[in-house]
Parts: structure tokens; sequence; C-alpha cells
């Protein structure tokens, strides 16, 4: 027997715990739960640097069918900006500022497992050392809500961008095989 929409949204509420500090919320038929990795900034010898890197887990439901769609985003932000490490050979360079910006959102059911690290000088200037470190284990995340979902008398579809994902995939094997067999 299904539970109501308002139950099972109480009980993925209580998923959080110290070592997944997400933060939960309710917008229409949509709980979003968010787990902040990284958000920092930080200096190296020639450098600003900053990270922003963001892991949700989207649960859409239809109290009517009782079923639920699940989706994860990946956010991730990272940016530089300062002079070449190296600088110019002839010193004109290094008053002109460098960067590179980095921008990446993914869609979808990712399964994923990730640790990063990073050290640098601290952003008041008075310290050195570790200014960013996480894991993420998407696989653990996803079974976590799922099972919880179907313990409660739910059923689970794919959501929209993994079936345009899926059929994506099938598209291309189909055209790569084509190709494959008008050049043979």
């Amino acid at each position: 027997m299904a539970i109501s929409k308002e139950e099972l949204i109480s009980r993925l509420s209580q998923i959080q715990n110290e070592k997944t500090p997400y933060k939960i919320s309710l917008r229409g038929n949509t709980l979003t739960l968010e787990l902040n990795l990284a958000d920092a900034k930080w200096y190296m010898l020639f450098s600003k640097n900053k990270l922003k890197r963001v892991f949700k887990v989207h649960v859409m439901f239809d109290e009517t069918n009782h079923t639920a769609r699940i989706e994860s985003e990946d956010f991730e932000l990272e940016w530089s900006a300062g002079t070449p490490l190296l600088g110019d050979k002839i010193g004109l360079l290094p008053k002109i500022l460098f960067g590179n910006f980095k921008i990446s959102l993914r869609r979808g059911e990712q399964y994923q497992f990730e640790f990063a690290r990073g050290w640098g000088i601290r952003e008041d200037l008075r310290s050195a050392g570790q200014v960013y470190s996480y894991s993420l284990n998407s696989v653990a995340a996803l079974r976590q809500v799922k099972d919880m979902i179907r313990n409660s008398g739910w059923k689970i579809e794919k959501s929209l961008t993994t079936k345009l994902g899926i059929y994506s995939v099938i598209f291309a094997i189909l055209l790569a095989l084509l190709v494959l067999m008008l050049t043979i």
C-alpha cells in the first residue's frame, strides 16, 4: 500500500545526516536534496581561484499514479585569474591579467564516484593549507532515495532527461553503425 505524498516527502526529508548534509527544498511537486560539495576561494602564487560544486537530486511526484521520477544534477563552476605562472620571458606580460573559466552542468541519472582536495593560500592571506575537500558517491545517494521511495509503495519512472539521454545514445550508435556499413 502506497503512503501519501506528504508522508513520503517527510520520510525523504529525514535522509540528512552528518555525512550527507543535504539542504532540502520543496517547490510544487518537486523535492530537491542539495549537497554543497565545495565553495572555496583561494590564492596561488600568481592567481586567485574559486571552485563551487553542487550535487542535487530532484524527485518529481505524481500522487495520482504513486510514481516518482528521479533526476540528478551536477553543477561545477571553477575560475582563476592572474598572471601566467612562468611570466613572459621578456617581462612584458606579467602586468596583464590572464585567467580561465569553466562551468558545467550535467543532468539525468548520473553515477559517479569522486573525491577532491585543494591547497593554497586562504582568502584572508594570513595562512595556507587545505582550502577544500569533498567526496561524492552518487550511487549511494541515489540508491538511498530510490529505496525509500520503493519501500513507501511508490514506483520509480525515468525522468525526461534520462529518457532523452538514452534515446540520444541509441541514435548515435545506430548512426555510427549506418556510417560503418556505408563505408564498407
